[in-house]
């Protein structure tokens, strides 16, 4: 933004040579002592007339800093407090701790259905075991078996047989049946003793078991009722499909279908993974701690702020400029920035910032004329001053002094 009047070296040349023939050489006191005092003082003055000052203008504004407030997603009870307000922290330092039994015992239980998920898809992908598919088909073969039995009935030699066996259970059981009955008239009259008695029933009891099995081999030989014929049929077309599947193999929609399950699991353990790191809060930015509002014990809402950080890096000051200081400003350029509280301490300033739009500030001290229109410019400030301190806290009052850079 240059000015309007800017010099030019021929004035400059034209007003040297105006001063020095005006200038009354004579009445300089050349003597030895002070020769050199002469020389430099007309040095002096001829630097001051090729090179003159700068003009510069200097706007107060206050120190401004970058403040994080940190909450947390999910919000819980303040398990621990970690820092204390004042204590300086670094990047991803934890500062609150929220209690996480809930969400561990959510992520072992996530993790348990990953490894099962993670389980069957290997069993998909490779296949059936040997021993698997032999079993499918004795499976087959029983229901087969058990199937032709209940449609067909028996073939006559096992029927015999069964017949035999049904007539030598009958007879079993009216013998013990005789020998329980004689034996409970004994044990009233006190013949025989309680434990001679149960040893009679016991045998009475397996001669009856005996032949309910009896009964029931020789209704299985016979054609079994329609109902149970379907109900075996049925079966037998499950034992064939299972077999089949097995030994087929799995389908690709079966694979897909697991990888997918893999898949699943997977993304909501780490979801859960995600939501237990919100259960720690971390400072985002090294700074400093302003202030933490809560204590251990506390149940937090989701998204409460809880603690709030400083970071004393990061400091600018927001000025006003009257538009006729414009031609001083451009983006990039540096300042110097003084503060009042530290009047030997010089710190370096850059103008990031200088907004298009005009705004009136009534009765600014920034402005020499409260009724002419200003300009917000934003100055980032470098807290470590040219000794190398850091001095600048946030509300402070500085100065910034600006320069009219050359052919401006």
């Amino acid at each position: 933004m240059n000015m309007n009047t800017p010099s030019n070296t021929p004035s400059k040349n034209l007003s040297l040579k105006l001063i020095l023939s005006e200038f009354d050489w004579s009445k300089l006191p050349w003597r030895p002592v002070t020769t050199t005092t002469s020389v430099l003082l007309v040095l002096w003055l001829i630097f001051s007339v090729l090179f003159p000052a700068q003009p510069t203008f200097t706007i107060s504004g206050i120190v401004q800093a970058k403040e994080v407030k940190n909450a947390s997603r999910l919000g819980g009870r303040v398990k621990q407090v970690l820092v204390k307000e004042g204590d300086t922290v670094e990047q991803d330092q934890p500062l609150i701790v929220f209690d996480d039994t809930e969400m561990r015992a959510k992520i072992s239980s996530a993790r348990a259905s990953l490894t099962q998920a993670q389980a069957q898809e290997t069993i998909v992908a490779q296949g059936p075991d040997k021993s698997d598919i032999k079993q499918a088909q004795a499976q087959v073969q029983q229901a087969e078996e058990n199937f032709r039995m209940l449609s067909r009935g028996g073939r006559p030699e096992e029927l015999d047989q069964a017949d035999a066996k049904l007539r030598e259970a009958t007879a079993r059981y009216n013998t013990t049946k005789a020998s329980l009955d004689n034996a409970a008239k004994m044990l009233h009259e006190g013949i025989i003793s309680q434990q001679r008695y149960d040893d009679i029933s016991g045998q009475f009891n397996a001669s009856k078991s005996a032949l309910d099995t009896a009964k029931a081999s020789l209704q299985l030989l016979k054609k079994a009722p329609q109902e149970q014929i379907l109900i075996a049929k049925a079966q037998l077309k499950a034992a064939q499909a299972q077999y089949e599947k097995l030994a087929k193999g799995a389908k690709p929609g079966e694979v897909q279908i697991a990888k997918a399950s893999v898949e699943q699991a997977d993304s909501s353990l780490g979801s859960l993974e995600a939501q237990q790191s919100e259960l720690i809060i971390k400072s985002p930015i090294p700074g400093f701690i302003s202030s933490i509002t809560v204590n251990p014990g506390e149940l937090i809402q989701p998204g409460r702020p809880v603690v709030s950080i400083i970071d004393y890096e990061s400091l600018w000051t927001d000025i006003y400029v009257p538009e006729d200081k414009l031609d001083f400003l451009q983006l990039r350029d540096e300042v110097k920035v003084l503060s009042p509280v530290y009047p030997r301490s010089e710190f370096k300033g850059q103008i990031v910032t200088i907004n298009p739009k005009s705004e009136f500030v009534p009765g600014s001290s920034t402005s020499n004329n409260s009724e002419q229109p200003s300009f917000r410019v934003k100055i980032h400030i470098n807290n470590t001053d040219t000794k190398g301190k850091k001095h600048l806290n946030p509300g402070m009052r500085v100065n910034v002094i600006f320069t009219q850079k050359p052919n401006q």
